[in-house]
């Protein structure tokens, strides 16, 4: 408890000087172990209202020393966001340790005051910190937290913060939920913090953390001091698991249907258009992405709507061989599934269009294609009659062309040519086999 002096003179270099040492103590008791620590630097001013003093808001920074080694820590407190910047390494408690901060969390469960509940959630959660948990474990209390806005001022509180993982849960989650409020969020205070505004030095870091800002509408605003040209960023920044991430973080925060297709609308018009290259989609894994885990949330109705969105969204001729490339290692997948499904089966064939998959990916995947060449085979030879009209030139000549993709008789032949250059191909003016 902090003790106010009745001489207005004395109150705000008497709070101060106790506030620090309050925190001090707190922080020696809880993350000092056998290091040495004290003040460095503080800077704390008195917070009013109402001609009153509410509580004292700043921040502080401490050294830790050990072994002639110093490291620093700064606790920030305001009365709209609080943190605490801490460092992994000096978790070094005892079970005496442990015992003073339950100690401490005791004291400070009942205070009313904004510091003390800052305190007290940190000295909680410190002791949560001890009890072994999984990442998915850590990550589904972060996200819990982030669900309640009214403690999202305290996000810093809720985990390790330094932990890569938890960042990229937290940036997912506020690209996809605050799209079209963020004027004045708390969130984006924080995701500007963790982001920061110049440079992110080590490349795994950039690729878990940068892509899916691309998908965030105003992200061109609000982040417009990033050293990166986020729309196009190397290839080798993106990867398959930023849809995997942006789907699993829908499925989470129990969007509808609708909200589904309209974030799945806009990070496929802008992997599609600004990175013309399959390695943003992958194959298998936007495939399960996809096609399991969307398709048993919402059902199979909405795995028709993904597609016919990626056809409306991607019309453009420059765009359709990418689009194509997805849709045939998507088709690829289904049909090497241990059980497959033929209404996916179905759905992927009826809109994919063989003769615009690119010469280069088939070259690419030659080996692959070749080794589940006999099980796609299989299952389109099964699905034949629902897949192809016999009576049907144009249908007929399609289920013609993607199997040919299959036949070991092709390999020498493809070589270097796309599927429509083939010269077995006839052709309208308008470029489609007659």
């Amino acid at each position: 408890t902090i003790h106010i002096s009745r001489n207005p003179k004395n109150t705000n270099i008497e709070r101060m000087k106790k506030l620090q040492e309050l925190f001090l103590n707190t922080l020696n008791y809880c993350l000092a172990g056998n290091h040495q620590i004290s003040s460095s630097t503080s800077l704390l001013i008195p917070h009013s209202a109402n001609n009153q003093i509410i509580d004292i808001f700043g921040n502080i920074t401490l050294v830790f020393e050990r072994n002639n080694k110093k490291e620093s820590i700064k606790l920030i407190s305001f009365p709209t966001q609080s943190s605490f910047i801490l460092l992994s390494e000096f978790k070094d408690y005892s079970e005496d340790i442990k015992n003073e901060i339950k100690g401490l969390n005791e004291k400070y469960s009942s205070t009313n005051k904004y510091t003390g509940n800052i305190i007290s959630n940190y000295l909680n959660n410190t002791l949560e910190s001890h009890k072994k948990k999984t990442l998915e474990q850590n990550l589904s209390i972060l996200n819990n937290a982030l669900k309640n806005e009214n403690i999202q001022n305290r996000l810093f509180l809720y985990g390790y913060i330094d932990d890569i993982d938890c960042k990229t849960a937290i940036i997912n989650y506020f690209c996809i939920t605050n799209r079209d409020r963020v004027r004045n969020s708390q969130l984006l205070c924080i995701i500007k913090n963790i982001i920061g505004n110049t440079l992110i030095h080590n490349l795994g870091d950039r690729m878990k953390l940068l892509p899916q800002i691309i998908y965030f509408t105003e992200h061109k605003e609000h982040f417009s001091n990033l050293e990166y040209d986020l729309e196009n960023m190397p290839i080798t920044e993106i990867d398959a698991g930023v849809l995997k991430g942006l789907i699993d973080t829908i499925l989470y925060t129990n969007c509808s249907k609708e909200a589904f297709i309209e974030h799945f609308s806009y990070f496929l018009k802008k992997s599609i258009h600004y990175k013309k290259e399959l390695k943003i989609f992958g194959g298998l894994e936007s495939f399960n992405a996809i096609f399991t885990k969307v398709g048993q949330k919402y059902g199979f109705s909405v795995l028709k709507k993904v597609m016919q969105r990626m056809k409306e969204e991607c019309a453009e001729p420059n765009v359709m061989p990418t689009l194509n490339n997805i849709w045939f290692s998507w088709l690829c997948c289904a049909c090497t599934n241990a059980e497959y499904n033929p209404m996916i089966v179905n759905l992927i064939y009826t809109h994919l269009d063989p003769i615009h998959i690119s010469c280069w990916y088939i070259a690419q995947n030659s080996i692959i294609i070749k080794s589940m060449s006999k099980q796609v085979l299989s299952v389109l030879e099964k699905e034949k009659e629902s897949l192809c009209i016999e009576n049907n030139p144009v249908s007929k000549q399609k289920y013609e062309n993607l199997t040919s993709i299959f036949k070991p008789r092709l390999d020498t032949e493809m070589g270097g040519l796309r599927l429509s250059e083939l010269p077995s191909r006839k052709r309208n003016i308008h470029g489609n086999p007659v």
